[in-house]
């Protein structure tokens, strides 16, 4: 799949996640977003946290024009030896 120059869409990345299921069942973790709408390209930018059945996890960060359901944006898929590895080396360096 092309990606879009702006990033992939919400969309796509809600088919991306749904592809990498792999079996098992993914569930939405924290949400955050944060909007401003200083002057007239006010701004939503924001997170959403997947994590999967198996401890696969998903971190997809949105941006879009504020007021807009339109969101795009970048995500990362970690497999559950990759999300074990670095919770460990955040640990080591005092990062939670």
């Amino acid at each position: 799949m092309p990606i879009p120059r702006g990033g992939l869409s919400e969309e796509q990345m809600k088919s991306l996640i749904t592809s990498q299921s792999s079996s098992f069942k993914w569930e939405k973790g924290k949400t955050v977003f944060r909007t401003d709408r200083v002057g007239p390209n006010g701004v939503t930018v924001g997170y959403q946290d997947w994590r999967r059945s198996d401890g696969a996890t998903a971190k997809v960060w949105l941006t879009g024009k504020a007021g807009s359901q339109d969101m795009s944006g970048q995500m990362e898929l970690a497999t559950r030896q990759y999300t074990e590895a670095q919770r460990v080396f955040d640990k080591e360096n005092g990062d939670n």
